[in-house]
């Protein structure tokens, strides 16, 4: 237990790294089980990391109109699946909530829009993930990183995402196959760089080329508004991308 407690603190202490805040550590919560659900409460920091483990799953991500939902998780096991493990690290300005799945058949999660997430899906193997940024989800600066080598991963951005009180969206993904889905809300912009990979461009609209073959952009990208930025390092991309 006191190897658990020590691993995830240094969790904690990344995540604090990452989200540039300085405060004091509280002992962890630990639960256990196929369901997992917390309601955000008068306590709750704005800021949440939210890391994801698990193989052999198909893994799903959305958001809800409800600014008082943390996260609602539901996870369908194999026969011989072992539970799951959440574990959350509560800090004032910002909370670690990871989510030790192992080997599962399905991951369902849903997210409320009373916090901003930064979601890391990484240590992970064989996963089909699909994520959908809509409802009002609220994105601020670096929001996801997947890398997940042997994954593939469907991303979905829609132009009803949150447009206030954040500075963009940041995303890096490292995984086998990306399907791609931009609709670039009123006002803001966007850059993807596809770096070298096999890239099928399926609709492009208020786009263009940047550099090289590989980056796209919206036609005023560099007006200082806020940009959904994303790299991608991945073997086959399909992209639909409209502002």
């Amino acid at each position: 237990m006191r190897k658990r407690l020590v691993a995830v603190v240094i969790v904690a202490l990344v995540v604090i790294s990452i989200l540039g805040v300085s405060i004091v550590l509280q002992y962890p919560l630990d639960e256990s089980g196929f369901q997992f659900e917390r309601a955000v409460t008068s306590t709750t920091p704005d800021s949440i990391f939210f890391q994801i483990r698990a193989d052999d799953a198909d893994v799903s991500i959305t958001f809800t109109e409800n600014d008082n939902l943390l996260h609602s998780i539901n996870i369908t096991p194999y026969l011989d699946s072992t539970e799951a493990g959440i574990s959350i690290v509560m800090t004032e300005d910002s909370w670690g909530v990871t989510l030790r799945a192992g080997r599962q058949k399905s991951i369902d999660i849903v997210l409320g829009t009373g916090c901003f997430y930064f979601i890391n899906i990484v240590a992970s193997s064989n996963l089909n993930t699909t994520i959908v940024y809509s409802n009002n989800a609220w994105v601020n600066d670096t929001a996801l990183h997947y890398g997940v080598e042997d994954g593939d991963l469907n991303l979905r951005i829609h132009n009803n995402i949150k447009v206030d009180d954040t500075i963009g969206f940041d995303v890096w993904i490292w995984c086998r196959t990306l399907n791609l889905d931009i609709d670039v809300p009123f006002e803001w912009n966007a850059l993807v760089d596809f770096h070298n990979c096999n890239l099928t461009i399926l609709e492009l609209t208020g786009w263009h080329y940047l550099y090289g073959e590989y980056a796209y952009g919206t036609d005023d990208v560099y007006d200082n508004n806020p940009i959904i930025e994303i790299s991608a390092e991945v073997e086959e991309a399909f992209a639909w991308l409209r502002a």
